[in-house]
């Protein structure tokens, strides 16, 4: 089938951006925090702000916490992080390839910025224009699900550590799990599906979206290796930490990669294979580095347990009959306990979710003052997959 005369996935995204941004619509929120778009796949209403606000102010401090002085953003929209960032930098550098976006963006800086700031109207794969400023930082948030394939991903990374200075991170933010994907779109079955539909068509509803789903998405192993395959030899993948049920808290996680890490990795003393109880076996007085091995990811319990009444279900029996026979289960949740103990010690913890490619499980080191360096990010010395425990 010819597909001459057919505009590409940039072109159709620039489109449905251009008229998202226009000027001459409605603006619902404050230009300095402009969420047009951002519309929940469950509710189709737009995120509330304190959805917005929780991811927004996540992600501005895990780019914050490397302490950049110069910042390239790709894909900068109006302005959510950029608007954040600028307040805190030299320079900083947006581009975007909806002019709509832009024009909001300008709309809602600081006028009395002190940074340096250069916004551009390009497409992500030709940097050629932007200002040659040794980035220490290059920020891709929320944008490569956008990219049509993983060639496109890779010209893009390759031209983006090109401008990285040698003590350069990478933030790749908002990174579609690959592997959730069908329990993404069985979830929003669940949570949207009328009373009356039955089980059959839920079931074949969530299979036709998983099949037509074609924004790009990948495991964070996968992803890990593209980085290095582009010059990046350490990649840190982290669980987004926001606590609300968004699609973007359950389904999708940050990768940082650096092109020459500022400090040794980080080598907990003992790696423990996670079983019931394996908690209690981090020493909080003795102050020795632990990391656990496959901590269950709980927050995905109650979405997996859907799942599995709507498989095993009648084809005839009502997706209304279903939820209402399903009795809410609290699900104690280790990771957060031990975060709470590491705050209350003087603790940090860091999460990977890099070695389990179901996403059902994650990694967790929990390091201590004396282990940490004086200054800069946490690294740590993740273990391949094949690592077993060593206590």
């Amino acid at each position: 089938m010819s597909t001459a005369g057919r505009p590409s996935r940039e072109q159709s995204w620039r489109y449905i951006y251009d008229r998202t941004y226009r000027l001459d619509r409605p603006q619902e929120t404050a230009p300095h925090f402009d969420t047009s778009g951002w519309v929940s796949t469950y509710t189709a209403e737009p995120y509330t702000h304190t959805e917005m606000r929780e991811w927004v102010d996540e992600t501005v401090g895990r780019i914050l916490e490397h302490a950049p002085r110069r910042i390239l953003e790709i894909g900068c929209g109006t302005g959510l992080l950029g608007n954040r960032l600028i307040p805190e930098v030299e320079a900083y550098c947006g581009l975007d390839f909806s002019v709509g976006a832009l024009q909001r963006f300008s709309l809602g800086m600081e006028p009395a910025t002190k940074a340096s700031v250069c916004l551009l109207l390009t497409s992500a794969r030709d940097l050629s224009r932007v200002p040659k400023w040794d980035y220490d930082c290059v920020v891709l948030n929320s944008v490569l699900q956008y990219f049509p394939d993983t060639d496109y991903v890779l010209e893009v990374l390759r031209q983006a550590v090109d401008l990285l200075s040698p003590l350069g991170i990478l933030f790749l933010g908002d990174v579609r799990h690959r592997e959730l994907l069908a329990l993404h779109h069985a979830w929003r079955e669940w949570q949207t599906g009328a009373d009356r539909m039955t089980a059959r068509d839920a079931r074949e509803a969530a299979a036709r979206r998983h099949r037509a789903d074609r924004e790009w998405s990948v495991v964070p192993h996968d992803l890990t290796t593209l980085l290095h395959s582009v010059g990046v030899p350490h990649v840190e993948s982290r669980l987004k930490d926001g606590t609300r049920p968004t699609e973007m808290n359950l389904f999708r996680y940050d990768a940082i990669g650096y092109v020459q890490p500022a400090h040794p990795l980080l080598a907990p003393a003992d790696w423990i294979d996670w079983e019931a109880g394996a908690e209690r076996r981090i020493d909080w007085h003795a102050r020795q580095s632990v990391g656990l091995l496959g901590v269950p990811n709980v927050r995905l319990a109650p979405l997996l347990a859907a799942q599995g009444v709507l498989r095993d279900a009648q084809e005839t029996t009502s997706i209304g009959e279903l939820r209402d026979a399903v009795e809410p289960v609290g699900h104690d949740d280790p990771l957060a306990a031990i975060q709470d103990m590491a705050l209350a010690h003087g603790a940090v913890t860091r999460t990977n979710w890099a070695r389990d490619r179901s996403g059902r499980t994650l990694d967790l080191a929990v390091l201590f003052e004396e282990d940490l360096p004086g200054a800069g990010p946490v690294l740590v010395g993740w273990p391949p997959a094949s690592r077993q425990s060593t206590a």
